[in-house]
C-alpha cells in the first residue's frame, strides 16, 4: 500500500509561514531572474494567475489585487522540504533497516505503508496531515493506492475534487467505483504519461485512464515501451514500479541561468560561465561521480527585437573523467573562445556535464599519462574547499574566475530572507 504525500502549492505557502499577514491574501512564487510564475496559493490561482505567465504581463493585476510577490529562495523552500521528509520516514514501514520511503520531489514523497490496516489508513493519513502541520505550518494532500500510479490518481482527486477532502484513499475500492473515478481522467493527467506520450494513445482511441486500463499490456508495451506495460498493471492495482529508497546518482548535471542584465563584454561572460561550471563541479562532488564530457551553450534574449539573435553550443571530452573545478572551468573557457562573437547581447547561458560515473572507478590511460599523486592532491583541495563551505556558506572561499562583484547574476529582487539558514536571519519574537 503507497502513499503519496504532496505538499500544496509549497513555495507559496512556506512563503506565508513567514510573513502573518500574508494570510488569505494572493500570493505568486517568481522563477529565476524574476521571469514566471512557479507557484502560486489558491487565493492567486482564484484571480485567473496560472504557472508559467510572464511577471512582466501581470503587473497591472498584482497590483489590482494586492498580490504578494516573492523571488524563487530555494534554500529556504529545501530546508523546510527535507524537514517534511524526515517527518514522514517515520510513518513508512521499515524493510531490513531501510525507510521504506522515495523523495520524488522537493514537495512530494511516496511511503509505503502497508502495515496499517485498510480500515485505519484514512485515519493513519490525517495523521501524518497533523504532524506535519503542527511541525511546519504547511498543509499537505495525500494519495493512498495499492500503487504509485493509483496514489497518483488519488492524490490528484484529493486536488481537483476539495470537497472530498485532503486525503483520498482507492485501497479495497470496488472496481466499478474505481472505473468510474478513472473515467475522468484523460491519459495525459496519468504519472509518467506526458503530453508526448498521450497523443500516440490518443491517436490509437485510447482518451482515458479506464481505457488504458483495460488496454492488453502488450499493446501498451507497443505503443510506449516497457513503462506503458507497467502503468497498465499498475492502473490494474498491480504494483510494478518500485520505491527508490535510494537517490540514483545523476547521469547529467546542467547548470543553467538567464542573466540579470544582458552581457556584451567577453570577460563577464567567462566569469558567468566559469561561476556555472563551479556549481556543477560541486553538484558532481556532492553524488561522488565524475564527469567525462562538458557541454556549453550561450544564447540571446529571443524576446529582444532589437538585438542580433544568436545561439551557439559545443561539447568537449575530456581526457580523464574528473570532478576538479579548475579543469572544468578551463574546458569551459575554452569552448567559450570558439562560440564568443563581439557586438552580441547575451541572455542565457548554461554548463552541462555528461557521461557521469562513479568517482572511485579510475581509468587511466595505456601510456601512463594519469599522475596518481597529482590527482589525490586535487581531490584533497575539492575535499577542503567543500568542507570550508558546508561550514560557512557558499562562496566563503570561491576561484577568481568566477567574478568578484558578479553583476550578471539572476535578479531576485523580491527574495524574502533566509529564515531557518541564517542565523542573522531567524525571526525574533518579542512579547509587548
Amino acid at each position: 500500500m503507497i502513499a503519496l504525500v504532496d505538499c500544496v502549492s509549497f513555495y507559496a505557502n512556506v512563503e506565508r509561514q513567514f510573513h502573518a499577514a500574508l494570510e488569505n491574501r494572493p500570493i505568486i512564487v517568481l522563477s529565476n531572474n524574476d521571469g514566471n510564475i512557479v507557484s502560486l496559493s489558491p487565493e492567486a490561482r482564484a484571480l485567473g494567475f496560472k504557472r508559467g505567465m510572464a511577471y512582466h504581463q501581470c503587473r497591472n493585476l498584482i497590483r489590482e489585487h494586492r498580490v504578494a510577490v516573492f523571488s524563487s529562495n530555494f534554500a529556504l523552500y529545501q530546508d523546510l522540504s527535507d524537514r517534511i521528509m524526515t517527518l514522514l520516514g517515520d510513518f513508512a514501514v521499515v524493510h531490513d533497516g531501510v525507510q521504506q520511503q522515495e523523495r520524488y520531489s522537493i514537495d512530494e514523497c511516496f511511503l509505503d505503508v502497508s502495515h496499517v490496516p485498510v480500515e485505519l489508513l484514512l485515519d493513519y493519513a490525517h495523521h501524518m496531515q497533523a504532524t506535519i502541520l503542527h511541525a511546519t505550518g504547511l498543509p499537505v494532500r495525500i494519495g493512498i493506492a495499492p500503487t504509485k500510479v493509483l496514489a497518483k490518481v488519488a492524490a490528484e482527486i484529493a486536488k481537483r475534487e476539495p470537497a472530498r477532502g485532503d486525503v483520498v484513499s482507492l485501497a479495497g475500492l470496488p472496481e466499478q467505483e474505481l472505473d468510474g473515478i478513472l473515467e475522468t481522467m484523460g491519459v495525459e493527467d496519468l504519472w509518467t504519461i506526458g503530453k508526448r506520450r498521450a497523443q500516440v494513445l490518443e491517436a490509437q482511441e485510447i482518451f482515458t485512464a479506464e481505457i488504458l486500463k483495460y488496454t492488453l499490456p502488450g499493446r501498451a508495451r507497443y505503443l510506449l515501451g516497457v513503462i506503458g506495460e507497467r502503468i497498465v498493471y499498475e492502473l490494474r492495482g498491480l504494483s510494478c514500479i518500485p520505491l527508490e529508497t535510494a537517490s540514483k546518482p545523476k547521469q547529467g548535471i546542467l547548470v543553467s541561468r538567464s542573466f540579470g542584465r544582458p552581457i556584451q563584454d567577453q570577460q563577464e561572460l567567462a566569469e558567468a560561465i566559469a561561476h556555472y561550471a563551479a556549481l556543477a563541479a560541486v553538484k558532481l562532488r556532492r553524488q561522488e561521480s565524475v564527469a567525462s564530457v562538458l557541454s556549453l551553450f550561450i544564447s540571446t534574449n529571443h524576446f529582444d527585437t532589437e538585438g542580433i539573435p544568436y545561439a551557439n553550443g559545443a561539447s568537449q571530452h575530456l581526457p580523464f573523467a574528473t570532478d576538479f573545478t579548475p579543469e572544468l572551468i578551463a574546458v569551459a573557457h575554452a569552448l567559450l573562445q570558439q562560440m564568443y562573437r563581439p557586438g552580441i547581447r547575451y541572455h542565457r547561458a548554461g554548463v552541462y556535464l555528461a557521461e557521469i560515473g562513479p568517482r572511485h572507478v579510475i581509468q587511466p590511460d595505456l601510456f601512463g599519462g594519469y599522475d596518481f599523486e597529482q590527482e589525490a592532491r586535487k581531490a584533497q583541495l575539492m575535499a577542503a574547499l567543500d568542507i570550508i563551505t558546508a561550514f560557512c556558506g557558499r562562496d566563503a572561499v570561491f576561484f577568481g574566475a568566477q567574478g568578484i562583484t558578479r553583476p550578471w547574476q539572476s535578479r531576485a529582487t523580491k527574495r524574502s530572507a533566509a529564515y531557518t539558514t541564517r542565523w542573522s536571519d531567524i525571526l525574533i519574537v518579542s512579547a509587548r
